[in-house]
């Protein structure tokens, strides 16, 4: 998916999650946390042009990798926005801004591997990208 879709999903799902602790900053969280999964495209940079298709949407577009991030960011925010949110607010806006970037990712032609390292992509094909 493009990442204007993504960012957009990611300020509404913050917004959604955590809005009214935030106010005007899960415009920046979102857009921020909405862009994390594609950074991989990064890493893809450094090797061959089939290699970095092949991560792309692998590791950081799994559970696992969600399930690892999520209490980090959670922590790192409620951390930087003391008494506006807590802990767990912050987790869930992190998790599900996440969830959602897949669960759009999973509708295009190419699809994610949401249950990495498990090698199959889920791929309901009904964007083409």
């Amino acid at each position: 998916m493009d990442s204007f879709t993504q960012i957009v999903l990611g300020i509404a799902t913050a917004e959604l999650v955590a809005g009214k602790k935030l106010q005007n900053k899960t415009f920046l969280y979102g857009a921020i946390l909405g862009t994390i999964p594609d950074l991989d495209i990064l890493i893809g940079k450094f090797m061959s042009d089939v290699d970095g298709v092949a991560i792309h949407r692998g590791l950081s577009h799994s559970l696992l990798f969600f399930l690892m991030l999520a209490p980090l960011l959670g922590w790192l925010i409620s951390k930087i926005e003391k008494t506006k949110i807590d802990f767990k607010s912050a987790f869930w806006m992190v998790f599900w801004c996440l969830i959602t970037h897949v669960s759009l990712d999973m509708f295009t032609s190419w699809g994610t591997q949401i249950l990495w390292p498990l090698e199959y992509r889920f791929a309901l094909k009904t964007i083409f990208v």
